[in-house]
């Protein structure tokens, strides 16, 4: 009984391990290695197998493209060729397109006939390295040594570079002594002749023009002795020559240069040559008042509502 018991559990178990492999799907992967039996994909921008419900997204922070081409580095996506390349160093084609010299078309290679040889324009010239200058033994007829920048100079007689010194003679210097003129001017130094003040000058030092005549000491004061050519002039309030740009003709400031005080109401009467106020005093010789004693020439009239004369400007008359 107990022989038939094991008998039976080691066939149950048989019988499972059999059915087990039965079941169990064959393993398939890609070329990446992805086991697409199970659903895994190869995921360009992730750089890795995913298997959904996890998207095929671009990092965060990465520069890469969906097929994981780095755009910051120059790649892009080429569907020929299945694979990320730059344009500029790989065409995105099967084709090979070359020139007759073998030049890569689709690369941008030209051929040049100069350094006979393909080359990229924007990486090489085609246009040929200028020729060294010889070191030694390159020196002109007159033995200047060319490479270095010499040259002949035929006025100093020499070899000379023309950022170093100039090839122009020296300007000739003034002599010095026996280089006087007919008044014994030394020219040399700079000496010419003035007429006007009859010896020799230095127009930078002084000017031949003749110096403007001084206004003469005595002889020209006026009436009062004030000497006019110092700019003096008389002052009648103070009896005194005085100067208008030193001081005033007046005292206390109110009054003019005759004396006469303006805060007063005088002015100055030229015809009775003193100072007089107009309401009080006109400035004539004879007596030009009306019937009623109003002084015409200073404006005055007669107001019968005030019984007094008076100037209309500086007062009005009543007419009740």
């Amino acid at each position: 009984m107990k022989k038939n018991f094991i008998i039976l559990i080691f066939s149950i178990v048989i019988v499972s391990l059999l059915l087990g492999c039965a079941q169990t799907p064959k393993r398939i992967t890609d070329e990446h290695g992805c086991i697409t039996s199970s659903g895994y994909s190869w995921c360009n921008a992730m750089q890795k197998c995913i298997k959904p419900p996890e998207e095929c997204v671009q990092p965060y922070g990465s520069d890469r493209d969906v097929h994981g081409c780095i755009g910051s580095a120059g790649y892009i996506w080429c569907d020929i060729k299945q694979k990320c390349i730059r344009p500029w160093e790989e065409n995105c084609s099967k084709e090979i397109s070359k020139d007759a010299h073998g030049c890569l078309i689709d690369d941008g290679e030209e051929w040049c006939t100069l350094k006979k040889k393909c080359l990229k324009p924007w990486e090489e010239s085609c246009v040929p390295d200028p020729p060294k200058p010889p070191i030694g033994g390159d020196r002109d007829s007159h033995g200047c040594l060319i490479a270095a920048g010499y040259q002949w100079c035929e006025y100093k007689q020499k070899c000379y570079r023309p950022w170093e010194e100039s090839c122009v003679p020296d300007p000739p210097k003034p002599p010095i002594g026996g280089d006087r003129d007919s008044h014994g001017c030394l020219i040399a130094a700079g000496y010419q002749w003035c007429e006007y003040k009859q010896k020799c000058y230095r127009p930078w030092e002084e000017s031949c023009v003749p110096d403007p005549p001084k206004p003469p000491i005595g002889g020209d004061r006026d009436s009062h002795g004030c000497l006019i050519a110092a700019g003096y002039k008389w002052c009648e309030y103070t009896k005194k020559c005085y100067r208008p740009f030193e001081e005033t003709c007046s005292i206390g400031g109110d009054v003019d240069e005759h004396g006469c005080k303006g805060s007063a109401g005088y002015i100055w009467c030229e015809v009775k040559n003193k100072c007089i106020r107009p309401w009080e005093e006109s400035c004539t010789i004879g007596g030009d008042v009306d019937e009623h004693g109003c002084l015409i020439a200073a404006g005055y009239k007669w107001c019968e509502g005030l019984k007094k004369c008076i100037r209309p400007w500086e007062e009005e008359c009543p007419t009740d």
